[in-house]
């Protein structure tokens, strides 16, 4: 902790040219072309911009030369931005060790607590608040970490997709086992089976089927799960979205709770139980056609 306490410890002096600086660096930021999810395509270094602050009292006093130097390209890859290689929320060229430091203290804040404040930072190293402010608008701290959220979620997103494939697949192939032996067991063994039986093996292998789909599992679904990833890239200038949807077969999953209830059907036939099952049916419709006769009659 102590480490870190000298490069705050700013003078009235220091502290000014820092605010000044902060200012520039916003002032230019915000002026800067972003993709239409609001990355920036240029960051401003404030290490460029520290010695033009000596001659220049407002932000139109600024050479464009000079500003030009201070700007770093931001790039794409793997769908997250980066500068010099480096992702924009480590630390990048320019910025003192001790300040990344604390920005990375400030930046991890959320995982440790749920929430980020620079207060927190103020009590812990007992420093007036408003150099951290000024400190975060210095080197684009609520950007970064807005950035490191976006990317923190899409990795647990993409985590937790590759975990659900996984159990998926699992489910998959314990349904296609149990489904495989239970057939083979009432081919040997017709006497076991009857209407009930079937109906109950009808409906566990098709809430089966659908579940190691992704499915509900209580009934078929008409809508496909669909997974959208967007990459943005700074070639198109204002960044261009490339979209990839992935989306459950509904007719694979129909096909294979068709070909599971065809196989019980056959079952069914062979063993003499559907035809059971019908004569079942209509003696219950005979029954209540007579006993809506007798209630007429005795009307």
């Amino acid at each position: 902790m102590s480490a870190l306490l000298p490069a705050l410890a700013w003078d009235t002096g220091a502290y000014e040219v820092n605010k000044k600086l902060g200012q520039f660096v916003q002032y230019f930021q915000v002026n800067l072309p972003v993709t239409n999810t609001g990355v920036p395509l240029k960051l401003v270094n404030p290490a460029g911009l520290i010695d033009a602050l000596i001659d220049c009292e407002t932000t139109d006093d600024v050479p464009e030369e000079v500003l030009e130097n201070t700007l770093m390209e931001v790039d794409f890859a793997d769908g997250y931005p980066m500068v010099d290689g480096v992702p924009i929320w480590e630390r990048f060229d320019g910025e003192k060790m001790d300040y990344y430091k604390l920005f990375k203290e400030y930046r991890d804040m959320v995982a440790l607590t749920g929430t980020r404040a620079l207060a927190r930072l103020s009590e812990k190293y007992d420093i007036p608040g408003k150099v951290f402010s000024v400190l975060s608008k210095v080197y684009h701290w609520q950007l970064r970490c807005k950035l490191f959220d976006a990317y923190t979620a899409m990795v647990a997103a993409r985590k937790r997709a590759y975990e659900v494939e996984r159990l998926e697949n699992k489910h998959a192939s314990a349904a296609a086992t149990i489904l495989e032996k239970g057939l083979a067991y009432l081919e040997a063994h017709p006497e076991q089976l009857n209407p009930k039986v079937a109906l109950q093996m009808v409906e566990v292998g098709m809430k089966a089927g659908r579940l190691s789909l992704g499915l509900a599992g209580d009934k078929a679904s008409g809508t496909p799960a669909t997974q959208i990833n967007i990459s943005q890239s700074a070639a198109t200038g204002g960044g261009s979205a490339e979209i990839v949807q992935e989306t459950t077969a509904i007719k694979t999953s129909m096909q294979g709770d068709t070909d599971y209830l065809q196989s019980v059907i056959h079952i069914l036939e062979t063993s003499g139980a559907l035809d059971k099952a019908k004569s079942e049916v209509i003696d219950a419709t005979f029954e209540e056609v007579e006993s809506t006769e007798e209630a007429v009659e005795g009307a």
